[in-house]
């Protein structure tokens, strides 16, 4: 097969992408053709060494731009069954939990309208195409972009491309289990969701919840932002970020550890039994907290601002951030600080216990 013949052939097995890509791709092997030709090799000998045209074209189409339907639903008692909508794939009722494993691409988790499951994909199968599948009493959706042969072969022909995002729309339901795992992609849950216990990491990307969980949830991002709508959470809620800021409208839990590095923590609202709350360099900033226990919130070098309805027993410390507070309820207070100033109402012996201190940071508390 000469060049010519070679182009040709090529150009008809891509009749289903848009002509400037095409174009790229045509350009990119007669380069490799005339590598080859530099080399020695005569114009056949590099044409072959191409490999097949099945095969070329089968790898340019599978990169090709993706919309709307994920290639396979499969389950252990019928791998080939797939039930298609216009836009997603319907999935067989009967899972009890989900378990999500991306790269490089968004994840959101809404009610269904209809009461069918469905799962859309919308992006470049560039990244690879996730797979899902029901094993089991889990849906399971996971990529593998170490797996695309096409972007090694070959890079830049599809040089932005764009976002990718799966999403799942879940009848009303309790399911028992909820696991995410995303490499660089944000997380979104919406409201109307209702899980047992629930595990959601992501490296890069941002985590939005404002769904309601019966036991625990365990929230970790190293620089993404975590944003909490009106979240219920029964049991324990924990939270954890190294550069990301927390950002919470209203949160009901049983136990709340809130972690961050050196990103900001807001609550506007926040009611639970206990709560251990800590920034390093980041500012800390509750409002309208109600806590039936204990109440421990902590900086080194960011500020700390507090308004607090009721605690069973308060702790306010930093090192140099400066601390700002007010209580609703008689307090009992234990202050201390080494050069910042001072500034706290008259002590009640019969209040509740509150400690506050700081080492260079100004102390103000008001009733």
């Amino acid at each position: 097969m000469n060049r010519t013949e070679f182009n040709e052939a090529l150009r008809r097995k891509l009749d289903g992408i848009a002509e400037a890509d095409r174009k790229s791709i045509l350009d990119y092997y007669n380069e490799c053709i005339d590598d080859r030709m530099d080399d020695g090799a005569s114009e056949e000998e590099a044409i072959d060494a191409l490999g097949s045209l099945d095969e070329l074209a089968a790898a340019v189409l599978a990169d090709a731009p993706v919309t709307g339907l994920i290639p396979r639903v499969t389950s252990e008692e019928s791998r080939s069954k797939r039930v298609t909508r216009k836009d997603a794939q319907v999935i067989e009722p009967g899972f009890r939990g989900l378990d999500v494993e991306l790269a490089n691409c968004d994840l959101r988790l809404a009610l269904s309208e209809d009461r069918e499951c469905r799962v859309a994909y919308d992006g470049s199968a560039r990244f690879g195409i996730p797979e899902v599948a029901v094993r089991g009493d889990r849906l399971v959706i996971r990529n593998d972009p170490m797996g695309v042969k096409w972007r090694d072969r070959i890079t830049g022909w599809l040089e932005d491309s764009g976002e990718r995002r799966v999403t799942v729309f879940l009848p009303a339901a309790d399911y028992d289990t909820l696991r995410v795992h995303l490499d660089s992609g944000d997380c979104r849950l919406e409201a109307g969701l209702r899980f047992g216990t629930a595990d959601l990491r992501s490296r890069s990307g941002d985590v939005a919840c404002a769904a309601e969980f019966r036991d625990t949830l365990h929230i970790e991002t190293t620089s993404g932002d975590v944003t909490l709508g009106s979240l219920v959470c029964k049991g324990e809620l924990t939270v954890q970020s190294s550069s990301g800021d927390l950002n919470a409208a209203v949160v009901r839990c049983g136990r709340l550890r809130a972690n961050t590095a050196s990103g900001d923590l807001e609550i506007r609202e926040l009611g639970c039994d206990r709560a251990e709350i800590r920034t390093v360099s980041g500012d800390l900033q509750v409002e309208n907290a109600a806590v039936s226990g204990d109440l421990r919130v902590q900086t080194v070098s960011g500020d700390l601002s507090l308004n607090c309805r009721n605690a069973g027993s308060v702790s306010l410390t930093t090192v140099s951030g400066d601390i700002e507070a007010r209580f609703a309820q008689r307090m009992q207070f234990a202050v201390s600080t080494v050069s910042g100033e001072v500034h706290v109402p008259a002590s009640d012996p019969s209040g509740t216990p509150c400690s506050v201190r700081s080492v260079s940071g100004d102390i103000c508390v008001r009733s």
